[in-house]
């Protein structure tokens, strides 16, 4: 795994480069005000069901193949790093339909389609 994580390191430090613009930099206010907006608390309380949801599952995943289908724990690590790569990589998806139709709708839809 180590190969991976230098190869990307070795790609982020060639061909990141600085923002030409710097911005004057905020004072913690700043960042708490966003705390007194109503719509925060309901993302982060959709972020914890639907992200918390998901490392939860995953974490579970193992264990689940290992006692329901008898398999050795290599064989059930495997399919649980499967599962989680495979919402890794839709993840994306949803971001976009999310932009598209929007967030709460989306959210509502997968949780219907979920139910």
């Amino acid at each position: 795994m180590l190969v991976p994580v230098l190869a990307t390191l070795a790609l982020v430090a060639f061909l990141a480069e600085d923002s030409p613009t710097h911005r004057a930099p905020k004072v913690l206010a700043d960042y708490a005000a966003v705390l007194r907006i109503a719509d925060t608390g309901w993302l982060c309380f959709f972020y914890a069901i639907t992200f918390g949801g998901f490392v939860g599952l995953v974490s579970f995943l193992g264990i689940f193949f290992r006692d329901q289908y008898a398999l050795t724990n290599v064989q059930a690590g495997t399919f649980a790093m499967l599962c989680a790569l495979t919402g890794s990589i839709i993840r994306p998806l949803g971001g976009y339909l999310s932009d598209r139709f929007g967030g709460i709708r989306v959210l509502t839809w997968l949780f219907l389609a979920l139910r």
